[in-house]
């Protein structure tokens, strides 16, 4: 963590299962833009969806943390592939990790 200046967050639950979020400009994919941003803070972009009316797209799929005037930075995120049809089933505000099991 200190390595790349990032902050800690770990969410406790219940039994020894503990989950530690790194947050770091390492995990972070800034994107210049022309014109007035079509996205807005907090929602999910996928990659190659357009962000600004002047059409440049994302280049990673992840959630839009911050829009300014000529910028937006995106929180690198990781999809998972999954079936249709399948219920993810975790606590709100829960992580989901590679390996957890998906019903």
């Amino acid at each position: 963590m200190a390595i790349n200046n990032g902050v800690a967050s770990i969410k406790s639950t219940e039994g020894d299962i503990r989950r530690l979020l790194l947050h770091s400009e390492d995990y972070e994919t800034k994107v210049s833009v022309k014109s007035k941003a079509s996205v807005a803070k907090g929602q999910f972009v996928k990659m190659d969806s357009i962000l600004a009316d002047s059409g440049e797209i994302s280049p990673v799929s992840g959630q839009v943390v911050a829009v300014d005037k000529d910028s937006i930075t995106i929180r690198n995120g990781r999809p998972s592939l999954i079936s249709q049809g399948t219920q993810l089933q975790v606590e709100a505000q829960s992580l989901v990790l590679r390996g957890d099991n998906y019903y």
